[in-house]
C-alpha cells in the first residue's frame, strides 16, 4: 500500500501497522452519539447511567462504535470531541492508532431523576429528638444516599422531629446499621407489581 518495508515499520501480515491502522481507522466514523441525561448529565455506559468519566466515556463510545474486539481509550475529551487510542488484536499482534471523534449528545431524562421529579420515595426514615441530634442524623443520611446513587425526596419537618422520604428502602437499613440505630418498624401498602404487593418501610429513630 505505501512501499515501506520490514526494515523501517512491523508488519501485520503483508501489510505495514502505520496501513493498518489506517485501514481500520478509514472504517469509523467522524461522530458518535452518547446518551446523556440532560438534569444530572450522567451518560449511558455498561447498561445504566454513570458519572462521566474517563472509563465510562470510552465504553459508551465503544458501544456507539460497535466495536467488541477493540479496546479503547480515551485521551482527553471536551463536550464536543474526545481524543482516542484505539487497540486491535490482529494476528496474535497489537495495533494502536489514534483518533478523534466528535461527540453528539442525545439528551433525555435518566431513571433516577425522572423517580426524583416525581418524588418518588420507598422508605420514610421518621427522626426524632433535639433538634440538633435530628439535623445531624437528616445530614449524614442524605449523605449516605448520594454516595450510594439513590436520593432524598423531601423533607418534612414537624414539632416532633423531622420526616425523610428515601428513594431506595435496602439503602436505609443499611444506614440504620451502619449508624447502629434501632428504629420501631412499620410497613405501608402503597401498589402492586407482577401481582406482587409493595410495601412502603417506616423506621420511627429516638436520636
Amino acid at each position: 500500500m505505501c512501499g515501506r518495508s520490514d526494515k523501517d515499520v512491523r508488519f501485520i501480515g503483508d501489510i505495514c501497522e502505520p496501513c493498518t491502522a489506517k485501514k481500520f481507522g478509514a472504517l469509523l466514523p467522524e461522530s458518535v452519539t452518547i446518551r446523556q441525561c440532560k438534569f444530572c448529565g450522567r451518560i449511558w455506559s455498561s447498561g445504566g447511567f454513570v458519572p462521566e468519566k474517563k472509563d465510562s466515556l470510552a465504553v459508551a463510545i465503544k458501544q456507539s462504535l460497535r466495536q467488541k474486539d477493540c479496546m479503547i481509550d480515551v485521551l482527553s475529551s471536551d463536550a464536543e470531541s474526545a481524543n482516542l487510542r484505539l487497540t486491535y488484536a490482529i494476528q496474535g499482534k497489537h495495533v494502536s492508532f489514534a483518533m478523534a471523534v466528535k461527540l453528539k449528545r442525545a439528551f433525555e431524562m435518566c431513571p433516577r431523576c425522572s423517580r426524583m421529579k416525581a418524588g418518588y420515595y420507598e422508605a420514610v426514615v421518621q427522626f426524632r429528638g433535639d433538634g440538633h441530634g435530628v439535623e445531624r442524623m437528616a445530614a449524614a443520611l442524605g449523605r449516605f444516599m448520594v454516595r450510594r446513587d439513590a436520593f432524598v425526596s423531601r423533607e418534612e419537618k414537624l414539632k416532633t422531629g423531622l420526616d425523610v422520604y428515601v428513594s431506595d428502602k435496602k439503602l436505609a437499613s443499611e444506614f440504620m446499621l451502619a449508624w447502629r440505630l434501632k428504629p420501631k418498624r412499620s410497613y405501608q401498602l402503597y401498589g402492586m407489581k407482577h401481582g406482587r404487593k409493595l410495601y412502603r418501610n417506616i423506621y420511627s429513630v429516638e436520636v
